[in-house]
């Protein structure tokens, strides 16, 4: 193309009136700080368009998680798939997952690596999905995913999810499903391919340097680094970055999201019970295919280790809302609750931040989706073992959002947990356990504080959901001296 050329200082302007509109954009990356970690270009086969990639951070050391922000340049007077951006010199600036060039791109880079699963039967493989009909998702948060029809007759297409956070080493996202899908796990839609990214990088940064030493830690699974499968945290050699971009899975056709789902049952008067004790049974396979496909080493909890972080995101949670103060003392009250029990629960790989949107519904089944978990906790800690019962803890604060939504009547949510939790223990006997009680009841208040400082940073209008659930599980603030959250 003869077109004048950008730089990306150019390109980073030009996006900063977008930026903060876009849903999966968080308040703290201050576009006035912004600066460009990495830049790259994708090359678009058909030649239509230029296919920039961004990597964007907080100056001047920008910690990770990083921006993703993959753009489309298209000539000024051409035909654009998307309303563009803005203009810049002779180019339109586009969304990049908006642009079918950009999708095309993608899917020639992308590699599907030595641990990728078998392309399951019927399932179209990258080079057999057809770009140009592409279409984004709608409602995507932090990343922002891209349905891929299959070019190929009767095959069924793919899903696209390019990360819009981007941390140093790999993401769970890519590496847990492949794991499940190789071990047989049929509730898991298999990862295809994925695209990476290998930059060198100033180690003489502090932010940089603090990355490095986190990722830099022995594998999750207890065996020899030259042994390790790809779930180990990737320890990148000195002064260079590793980062997965996003991933390609097979799509899972006629499936209805599981929290869409659960709304309109609740605004219909419809019981979620039949589903949640399915949904039970399913959690149950989930985590039995988790121990067994990626192994920790079976070490039970200590008691002052979960009691210690339960308190440290309790004082992480007030230190981010400071009105949430006024549980303090409740909710430490449970917490020391757990202290001295010998009988608590195995760690093992978790989902990590299950609800009912990282789950489909299709064809009589559950999928599970989008092994990221919490955003807002660094990548490196996500990858770490944890209690099972933290993804049980997710889907019960699930049922609360849905009934929420819905104006259903507190008959819903109950009948919905009573018969999830029924068929989950009866699958899982541990967890029936008065102890498993106890622990399940402390990861629900420590979700919904996770869930109040969350809804406050990014949906302030729902920071009432969460709020009204600390009402339930510890009491009201008022017997600890402090006022309310939310409304």
């Amino acid at each position: 193309m003869s077109e004048a050329p950008v730089t990306t200082e150019e390109l980073l302007r030009t996006l900063t009136p977008w930026l903060p509109a876009q849903r999966w954009f968080h308040e703290h990356q201050d576009t006035g700080r912004l600066v460009v970690v990495e830049s790259f270009e994708l090359v678009d086969p058909a030649g239509e368009a230029r296919l920039p990639v961004l990597l964007l951070g907080t100056g001047p050391e920008p910690r990770p998680p990083w921006l993703q922000v993959p753009l489309a340049l298209r000539p000024v007077g051409s035909p654009t798939p998307a309303t563009p951006l803005g203009t810049l010199g002779t180019w339109h600036v586009l969304d990049g997952p908006a642009d079918p060039a950009f999708v095309r791109a993608w899917l020639a880079a992308a590699e599907a690596g030595e641990h990728a699963p078998p392309v399951p039967a019927g399932v179209a493989r990258a080079d057999e999905l057809d770009p140009g009909a592409a279409r984004i998702v709608s409602g995507e948060q932090s990343n922002t995913s891209v349905i891929v029809p299959a070019a190929v007759p009767g095959r069924t297409g793919g899903i696209l999810k390019v990360f819009r956070g981007v941390w140093p080493g790999r993401n769970p996202d890519v590496d847990v499903p492949a794991a499940l899908a190789r071990a047989g796990f049929a509730h898991v839609p298999a990862p295809i391919a994925w695209l990476e990214r290998r930059w060198a990088i100033d180690t003489t940064s502090e932010a940089v340097r603090e990355t490095l030493a986190a990722l830099d830690a022995p594998p999750l699974h207890g065996e020899p680094a030259d042994q390790a499968g790809p779930t180990a945290p990737s320890a990148p050699t000195r002064g260079e970055v590793f980062t997965q971009l996003g991933v390609l899975s097979a799509f899972v056709p006629g499936a209805e999201d599981g929290f869409e789902l659960a709304c309109a049952m609740a605004e219909r008067g419809e019981s979620f019970a039949v589903l949640a004790r399915e949904l039970g049974v399913v959690l149950a396979e989930l985590h039995e295919a988790l121990a067994q496909a990626l192994p920790t080493g079976g070490r039970s909890v200590r008691d002052d280790e979960l009691t210690g972080h339960l308190h440290e995101r309790l004082e992480w949670a007030i230190d981010e809302v400071p009105t949430l103060a006024a549980w303090h003392e409740p909710v430490s009250a449970l917490v020391d609750r757990l202290t001295g029990l010998a009988d608590l629960p195995a760690l093992q790989r978790i989902h990590g931040d299950l609800h009912l949107g990282q789950l489909l519904h299709a064809g009589a089944e559950w999928f599970v989706l989008d092994f990221e978990g919490e955003p807002l906790v660094p990548l490196p800690a996500r990858a770490q073992p944890d209690l099972a019962l933290r993804d049980v803890a997710g889907v019960l604060r699930s049922f609360d959002y849905a009934a929420a939504r819905a104006g259903a009547d507190e008959s819903w949510t109950t009948t919905a947990r009573e018969a999830f939790l029924e068929a989950y223990r009866a699958a899982s006997p541990a967890a029936a356990s008065p102890t498993a009680a106890l622990v399940l009841r402390a990861f629900e208040v420590d979700k919904a504080l996770y869930e109040v400082v969350y809804e406050t940073q990014n949906r302030p209008a729902w920071a009432a959901i969460p709020t009204r659930a600390l009402h339930r599980l510890v009491g009201s603030p008022s017997a600890a001296g402090g006022g309310r959250v939310g409304a």
